[in-house]
């Protein structure tokens, strides 16, 4: 079912949001954020949530300490605890099935997991970060 969203950046974020009453936005959840007057609505669309361009919003970063390590060795940074929620809306996929495909969780600086064998590519950017990194990883 498509909704009306709209893009509101308010104090420093950006996301979608629908209309709730005068007073509030409503989430994706349902659950509800208050408006201020600073909020910005940057843009509208009808849409699905998850159709939404994602890269729009504050899930989006450039750069981060947590986020997803392809098998490539390419780094999708994420916002911190948000590893499910980037998958869904900013790579298009499960979690999952970015775990079971050997992608590689990187919960912290000093924390990553991994379901799989690390690809050399991953084993080399993750040292290269100061990951410890076992022999049989």
């Amino acid at each position: 079912m498509t909704e009306t969203w709209f893009l509101i950046q308010a104090n420093g974020r950006t996301y979608w949001r629908k209309f709730g009453d005068k007073d509030c936005w409503r989430n994706n959840d349902h659950s509800f954020t208050p408006k201020y007057p600073g909020d910005k609505i940057l843009d509208c669309q009808e849409s699905k949530f998850k159709d939404l361009d994602h890269k729009r919003t504050s899930l989006f970063l450039e750069t981060g300490e947590t986020g997803w390590l392809d098998r490539q060795g390419r780094w999708y940074p994420c916002p911190s605890c948000g590893h499910n929620v980037y998958a869904e809306f900013i790579l298009k996929k499960k979690s999952c099935k970015l775990e079971n495909s050997g992608w590689v969780m990187v919960r912290s600086a000093s924390m990553f997991l991994c379901l799989k064998r690390l690809s050399a590519d991953q084993r080399n950017w993750l040292l290269n970060q100061g990951y410890e990194v076992d022999d049989d990883e």
